[in-house]
C-alpha cells in the first residue's frame, strides 16, 4: 500500500511538471466553475508471452510412521531399513500379552469345529429317522397293494399275512431294540464327555466340571444317577439282542415292555441332562459358545427320541393287539368267508357263542372285508405323512444348526480380524526408511514401529502469489529431471500468500518414482499469457485496493467519473495485468479525484 501511494505521488509530480494543454469536458458557458485537471490513460491490448521456471527437490508423496494396532511384545521383524516392500507386506509381528486375541481366535476355531461336529451327528440321526419312516411307508404301500390284489382265498391270505406280519413284527422288534441300543450308546457317550463318569474322558471336563448345574446343587447328581440307570438298561438291551428270540406269542407284552422301559429311562436321562445344562454357570472354563452347542445338541437328541418313541408306541399298540388276536382272526376269517357262502353250522355257531372274543373278531372280520381297503389307504397315508414329517424335521433342524454354524463362522472372522491387530503391514508399495523398534520390545496401540515412504513422487514449493493466481488445480506443468521431461499435475494450490508472502503449490505424478530425491526444473505458463487475447495492462497508479484480491479503477463516463471493480492477475514493472472484460475505448483516470466537487469544478483533461 505504501508503494502504491508512493507511485501516486510520483505520478502527480510528473503531471505537474508537464506543459499543460487543457481539454474542458464541462459546459464552457458556466464560468463560475473552476477547472479540475485530470490525467487519463487509453486502454491498449498487451500481447506479453511469458514463462516462469522454478527448481526444487522431488520428494515422496507419502512419508508415514507405521504404528502398532495392538498391545504386546515384538516377536519378529520382517524387514530391514531400505527394504522395498509391496502393499500389504508384513513388517512386524507381535506376541499378544494383554488382549488375548490369539486365545480368542483359538476358542472361535474350536467353537466352529463343535458346530460342524454337531451338525454332522444330528444329520446322521435325522437321516436314520427318515430311513425308518421310509421303510414304514414302503411297508404300508406294500400292504395296500397286496390288499388290492387279494382274491377269494382270503383265509389263505390271512394266514400267510399273519405269518408275514409275525416276521415283520419280529424284525421291527429287533430293529427297535437295535436302534434303541445304538441311541443309548450315543447319548451315554456324549453324556460321558460332559459328566466324566467313566475313564474314557479322564480330566476332559476339568475346566467346566464345577460349573455343571451349579445353579441348582442336585441336578448334576441327578444327571449322574440317570446316566448310570441308562447304562444298566442298555446292558439289558444288549443281552436281549445277543440271545435273539422271537417275540413270545403267548406273552408278547413282557418282551415289548423292555423297549418301552428303554424309552422311558432314556427320556428321564435326557431330561435330567437338559435340566443340568440349563442350570450351568457360564465362566471362562465353560464359554457361552460351548454351552449353546450342548443345549442345541441335547435338545436335538430329546426331539429325535420323542419322535422315535411316538412311532414305537404306535407300533407297540398294533403289535400287542395282533399277538392277542391273530389266531382268532384266522379262525374268524375262515368262518366269515364261509358265512358269505353258506349258513354256519351248529358247531360253528356254538364255537362263536362260547367265545365272545372270537365272535367279536368274526363280526369285525365280516365288516373288515369291506372296510379293509379303506383302512389300508389310511395306513398308507399315515405312513406317507410320517415320512414327509421326518424329512421336514430334518430340513428345519439342519437350518437351525446351519444358522448356529454360520454364527460361529462370523465369530471366527471377528476373532481373525482382532488377531490381525498383532500384525503390522504397509498400506502401499514403498521403502522402509527406518526401523523404530526391536524384538522383545513392549509396544502399545499407536507405538511407532517403522518409518515408511511411498514410491509416488511430488514437488511442494513456494511461488509468487501473482503467479499462483494464474494457475489452477488439475493443470499440467512441465517437469524436467536430469534431462527427462514429465507432464505432472497440480494437485494443490493455496489462494492466499503465507507469512513469506508466497503461495504454496503441490505437483504430483502417478509414475516417475526414480525421480525421488533429485532436483527438478518446473516450467509454468501463466494462462493469461498463453491465451494472449484478453490480457489488459494498466498503469499501477490507475488502480486502488478496496479489499483482499479486489481492486478498483476510475474512468470517464461521458462528463462524469465512474468506477469498476477488477481482479489483478499479475504486477509487472509499474503495470498491473487483468483479464476482466474492459471496454477498449475506456479512458482510465490516473489522477487523484478525492477533492473533486461537481458543484465547484469542471473536469479538464490535461495533455502533454
Amino acid at each position: 500500500m505504501r508503494f502504491i501511494r508512493f507511485l501516486f505521488v510520483v505520478g502527480f509530480f510528473i503531471l505537474a511538471s508537464c506543459s499543460q494543454k487543457e481539454e474542458t469536458l464541462t459546459d464552457t458557458s458556466t464560468p463560475d466553475k473552476a477547472p479540475f485537471y485530470i490525467s487519463v490513460y487509453s486502454i491498449e491490448k498487451d500481447t506479453l508471452k511469458t514463462e516462469v521456471q522454478k527448481s526444487w527437490r522431488v520428494s515422496s508423496k507419502s512419508t508415514l510412521t507405521l504404528t502398532s494396532k495392538g498391545v504386546g511384545e515384538v516377536a519378529k521383524i520382517e524387514v530391514k531399513e531400505g527394504s522395498q516392500v509391496k502393499a500389504g507386506s508384513v513388517i512386524a509381528r507381535l506376541k499378544d500379552t494383554l488382549t488375548n486375541y490369539d486365545l480368542q481366535l483359538a476358542q472361535a476355531e474350536n467353537a466352529l469345529k463343535i458346530q460342524n461336529a454337531s451338525k454332522e451327528t444330528t444329520t446322521v440321526n435325522l437321516e436314520s429317522a427318515i430311513e425308518s419312516s421310509r421303510i414304514a411307508y414302503e411297508r404300508a404301500k406294500q400292504a395296500y397293494d397286496t390288499l388290492m390284489n387279494r382274491n377269494a382265498l382270503q383265509y389263505d391270505l390271512t394266514v400267510s399275512g399273519n405269518k408275514k406280519t409275525l416276521d415283520a413284527y419280529n424284525e421291527s422288534y429287533r430293529s427297535y431294540m437295535t436302534e434303541l441300543e445304538k441311541t443309548y450308546t450315543q447319548i451315554l457317550h456324549e453324556g460321558d464327555k460332559i459328566l466324566w463318569i467313566t475313564t474314557n474322558f479322564q480330566y476332559a471336563n476339568d475346566s467346566w466340571e464345577n460349573y455343571l448345574g451349579a445353579r441348582i446343587g442336585s441336578v448334576k447328581a441327578d444327571a449322574d444317577n440317570e446316566w448310570n440307570k441308562s447304562f444298566a438298561l442298555r446292558g439289558e438291551l444288549r443281552a436281549r439282542i445277543e440271545k435273539w428270540l422271537e417275540i413270545n406269542r403267548e406273552n408278547p407284552e413282557a418282551d415289548i415292555e423292555l423297549i418301552a422301559r428303554g424309552y422311558e429311562q432314556m427320556r428321564k436321562y435326557l431330561d435330567t441332562m437338559l435340566n443340568m445344562l440349563q442350570n450351568n454357570v457360564i465362566w471362562w472354563g465353560l464359554p457361552q459358545v460351548q454351552q449353546d452347542a450342548w443345549l442345541l445338541a441335547w435338545n436335538g437328541y430329546r426331539a429325535s427320541v420323542g419322535w422315535s418313541e411316538s412311532g414305537y408306541n404306535a407300533w407297540k399298540s398294533q403289535t400287542v393287539t395282533f399277538f392277542k388276536n391273530y389266531r382268532k382272526t384266522e379262525r374268524a376269517t375262515k368262518l366269515a368267508i364261509a358265512s358269505l357262502d353258506r349258513e354256519l353250522t351248529a358247531d360253528e355257531n356254538t364255537e362263536l357263542t362260547s367265545d365272545s372274543d372270537l365272535k367279536i373278531t368274526y363280526e369285525n372280520t365280516r365288516l373288515d372285508l369291506v372296510e379293509r381297503t379303506r383302512n389300508s389307504e389310511l395306513s398308507l397315508e399315515q405312513a406317507k405323512m410320517a415320512y414327509e414329517s421326518a424329512q421336514a424335521l430334518k430340513k428345519s433342524t439342519l437350518e437351525q444348526l446351519e444358522w448356529s454354524r454360520r454364527s460361529a463362522e462370523i465369530s471366527l472372522e471377528l476373532a481373525r480380524r482382532n488377531a490381525d491387530n498383532l500384525i503390522i503391514r504397509v498400506p502401499v508399495s514403498g521403502t522402509i526408511s527406518k526401523v523404530l523398534t526391536s524384538i522383545g520390545q513392549s509396544v502399545a496401540t499407536g507405538t511407532p514401529v517403522a518409518e515408511f515412504t511411498s514410491n509416488e513422487p511430488e514437488i511442494v514449493l513456494d511461488i509468487e502469489s501473482n503467479l499462483a493466481r494464474t494457475l489452477s488445480i488439475g493443470e499440467e506443468v512441465e517437469v524436467s529431471v536430469e534431462g527427462k521431461v514429465y507432464k505432472w499435475t497440480i494437485i494443490a494450490l493455496s489462494s492466499v500468500a503465507g507469512k513469506n508472502l508466497l503461495s504454496t503449490i503441490r505437483v504430483s505424478v502417478t509414475d516417475g518414482s526414480s525421480a525421488i530425491g533429485k532436483t527438478a526444473t518446473i516450467t509454468f505458463y501463466p494462462k493469461e499469457s498463453i491465451d494472449g487475447e484478453g490480457l489488459i495492462s494498466l498503469p499501477l497508479e490507475s488502480v486502488r485496493i478496496i479489499a483482499e484480491n479486489e481492486w478498483e479503477i476510475r474512468y470517464l463516463s461521458g462528463e462524469s467519473i465512474a468506477t469498476k471493480n477488477i481482479k489483478i492477475s499479475a504486477i509487472r514493472s509499474g503495470f498491473v495485468e487483468t483479464t476482466d472484460s474492459i471496454d477498449p475505448s475506456m479512458q482510465v483516470i490516473l489522477s487523484d479525484t478525492t477533492n473533486y466537487d461537481t458543484t465547484k469544478h469542471k473536469l479538464t483533461i490535461q495533455k502533454n
